[in-house]
């Protein structure tokens, strides 16, 4: 993925989440697939620990709507991943307590920092 989007100043880390905290710090987004224990997942991104600043899901349609009732996250609408079978991106920003682990502004409807374009990049693969 970060060789397809010449992602500069990128890092793939391969280890349990539950394992990385502030020596990953400031991180711009987390992604995960095939992840079966959300909640728990999001509130370690969400955690002053690790202050992500959105979250980036690969998940089925089934779970959408499920994921979406999920609290302290602000979800935009589901991107339907093309030539896949039900196959979605859910992306979220996360809490303004957040925010003040990095640089720049907040916003509640766009973060500073959009895929193209991010001063941090910490790519994770479960």
């Amino acid at each position: 993925m970060v060789r397809e989007l010449a992602l500069a100043g990128a890092r793939v880390l391969v280890s349990r989440y539950e394992e990385l905290g502030e020596e990953i710090t400031p991180v711009d987004f987390v992604c995960s697939r095939a992840l079966g224990e959300l909640k728990k997942f999001l509130n370690w991104a969400g955690s002053e620990r690790v202050a992500a600043r959105q979250v980036v899901l690969w998940t089925g349609g089934r779970d959408v709507e499920e994921i979406r009732k999920i609290r302290g996250w602000g979800w935009r609408e589901p991107v339907s991943i093309p030539h896949s079978l039900q196959r979605f991106l859910l992306i979220a920003l996360g809490s303004k307590r957040n925010s003040k682990r990095h640089s720049g502004t907040y916003s509640e409807s766009r973060s500073s920092c959009s895929l193209q374009n991010c001063s941090t990049w910490n790519v994770f693969h479960y």
